[in-house]
């Protein structure tokens, strides 16, 4: 072989050498990526070397896409090479180095739902010192949101988005580029300070309540409006323990004395403008004032005898005498 070719042989192996060498890439897989962009391609999960047009054609090459929060995506080297064949890159001319299979998720930010309580507290701060209102306990426990991007680009909003006397249900709407993506509800019940009657030792039933037997005490409940009145003054309906509350379901008022009794004698008065009528009377029951019991009318006979007559509803009056109720 000549000298000229031997020169034409070397250009040309040259030539082969630097056909083949643009033709080929090597990828460098990833074994965990996270992303940014809904889009996966194959230069987010790689590292590729070759030819700077091979790189460019190859790293634009969509692999998938992850569009749910929390979600991510395991691409293996046959799902890749696949993929390149369909942009007429021959799976001969790659080369894979690193790790057999590439997982890839999408930055996230995850709130807790501790958090998201604690936003919907602060939006009810103010209303709870305008009612008066001790306490706003959690009485829901909304489950945690996952946001797809960057914590500092998100912005949490409360609402309250109604109320009455015992709850309160709060709004909090998630954000991105002033864009609603997502939201949950959280419903707080309420406390108020409230003042209770304990028992300072034990009271038997039908016990008449003094003043020595019970004391105040700070308390919360349910309600605003639930104020108690001392129960100084009434009758225990049961046994009351030491330290207990005294509700209203234990006490009662104290009975007025008897005015009228069974089978007593009592002047029936009936009473107009113009008129005023007086007649004999027997109570057959016993009567405080202004209880309504039944009394008959009675006349007296010839030999002195009271004889019962028509029976009516009277209402006893402080001084002994009815007046009929009806």
């Amino acid at each position: 072989m000549n000298r000229i070719s031997k020169i034409l042989l070397v250009v040309f192996i040259c030539s082969v050498s630097l056909a083949a060498s643009d033709d080929a890439l090597e990828i460098y897989l990833l074994r965990d990526t996270v992303v940014d962009a809904q889009e996966i391609h194959l230069s987010d999960v790689s590292v590729l070397h070759g030819s700077k047009q091979m790189i460019e054609q190859a790293g634009k090459l969509v692999l998938g896409k992850l569009v749910r929060p929390g979600q991510d995506m395991v691409l293996d080297r046959e799902t890749i090479y696949a993929r390149l064949a369909s942009i007429g890159i021959d799976s001969s001319n790659v080369k894979f180095l690193g790790a057999m299979n590439a997982r890839v998720c999408r930055s996230e930010v995850v709130i807790s739902t501790s958090e998201i309580v604690e936003y919907a507290k602060k939006a009810i701060a103010e209303y709870l010192k305008e009612n008066d209102i001790a306490q706003a306990i959690a009485s829901s426990r909304p489950s945690k949101v996952v946001v797809n991007g960057d914590k500092n680009g998100l912005k949490v909003v409360s609402i309250i988005e109604s109320s009455g006397v015992r709850y309160v249900t709060v709004r909090v709407d998630f954000t991105i580029n002033n864009e609603t993506v997502d939201s949950r509800k959280v419903r707080f019940k309420f406390k108020y300070n409230a003042n209770v009657a304990v028992a300072t030792h034990n009271i038997d039933a039908g016990s008449l309540i003094s003043e020595k037997d019970f004391r105040m005490k700070k308390t919360l409940s349910n309600s605003p409006s639930n104020f108690t009145v001392s129960p100084e003054g009434k009758v225990a309906k049961c046994r009351i323990a030491a330290g207990r509350e005294m509700k209203s379901q234990m006490l009662a008022n104290a009975q007025q004395a008897v005015v009228v009794k069974k089978n007593q004698m009592v002047e029936i008065r009936y009473e107009t403008k113009v008129l005023f009528v007086s007649a004999l009377g027997e109570a057959l029951s016993d009567g405080r004032a202004g209880e309504i019991i039944k009394v008959a009318n009675v006349k007296m006979d010839d030999r002195g005898r009271s004889i019962k007559g028509r029976v009516i509803a009277a209402r006893v009056l402080s001084d002994g005498c009815v007046v009929p109720a009806y």
